[in-house]
């Protein structure tokens, strides 16, 4: 798996550890060994314009996600490419600096869980009714739980 950051954001953020984080979400959804992923941090211009351009609304938000290939033609031997392109997860730090403060967390626990739930897009989950949106909620609330076991296991050493 791979998994590649591009930090045009103009914000310093702890890109190893969200490196990290995806690669752990992927594992643990047994996304295939021949996954890349990219993760850009982009401005708010940036991702109001990226947000009106696919998406037709003329406002900022905080993530995006971009499927590349078809994850359901992979799991069904349809597409078997070398490197199989699961998407893009567009972030904009600022709006979820701005987010952190509104819900009382940090901008670093905002970013893995939009990030947690960027990737749960590209691999197949949707919040459009009421039990898919229960069923992706927790999935993220049991993935994020999960890596502050690994973050407190692997700061005690």
């Amino acid at each position: 798996m791979l998994v590649c950051i591009d930090n045009r954001s103009g914000e310093q953020l702890p890109e190893e550890e969200l490196e990290e984080l995806a690669l752990f979400v992927l594992q643990d959804q047994d996304a295939p060994e021949n996954l890349e992923l990219s993760l850009s941090f982009v401005t708010a211009d940036e991702i109001r314009q990226l947000n009106f351009d696919f998406r037709g609304k003329d406002a900022a938000t905080d993530v995006l996600s971009f499927e590349c290939d078809d994850l359901a033609d992979a799991e069904l031997n349809v597409l078997k490419p070398e490197v199989f392109l699961l998407g893009d997860i567009v972030i904009a730090p600022s709006i979820a600096r701005q987010h952190a403060l509104d819900f009382g967390s940090t901008l670093k626990q905002e970013l893995f869980l939009i990030e947690t739930h960027g990737i749960l897009h590209l691999l197949g989950y949707d919040h459009l009714v009421d039990a898919d949106a229960e069923a992706m909620e927790a999935q993220e609330d049991r993935l994020l739980a999960a890596w502050a076991q690994y973050l407190n296991k692997k700061a005690d050493g």
